[in-house]
């Protein structure tokens, strides 16, 4: 919806009936007077995210739109790198942190931490995609 879309085709989208999608996006909608509802710009929901971090990867609460599409947008240009070798995209991240945690823009540091495991395989950005945290 924050990208134009209305409310029910939205939630048609989703596969949800609007009264469904209602009950479980009711602090991430506005009432527009009459009948139409849109989405405020950012909201507050909590996610557990798996960021890269110079201890390794950590399960951390991001809260928020901006939060979380920081962490997605990471998580990319970490996958990216695990595939390629090119930095380009980690570039983006120097110095920004999530909460109290530095995003990993260093090669030899992830490096480190990639060698574990296969990123494609075994990493999600949600650590649990069907846990929806209140």
């Amino acid at each position: 919806m924050r990208r134009g879309s209305t409310f029910s085709k939205a939630s048609r989208k989703a596969s949800l009936d609007s009264r469904t999608a209602k009950k479980y996006l009711s602090d991430v909608l506005v009432h527009e007077g009459g009948r139409r509802f849109h989405a405020r710009k950012t909201d507050r929901k909590p996610a557990r995210v798996n960021l890269f971090t110079e201890q390794g990867i950590l399960r951390v609460v991001v809260r928020g739109l901006k939060q979380r599409s920081l962490a997605g947008w990471h998580y990319h240009a970490v996958k990216h790198y695990a595939r390629t070798g090119d930095t380009s995209l980690l570039k983006e991240f120097e110095g920004l942190k999530l909460g109290n945690h530095e995003l990993i823009t260093d090669p030899k540091v992830l490096d480190r931490i990639l060698d574990k495991f296969d990123v494609d395989d075994e990493f999600e950005i949600y650590s649990d995609p069907a846990e929806v945290l209140e």
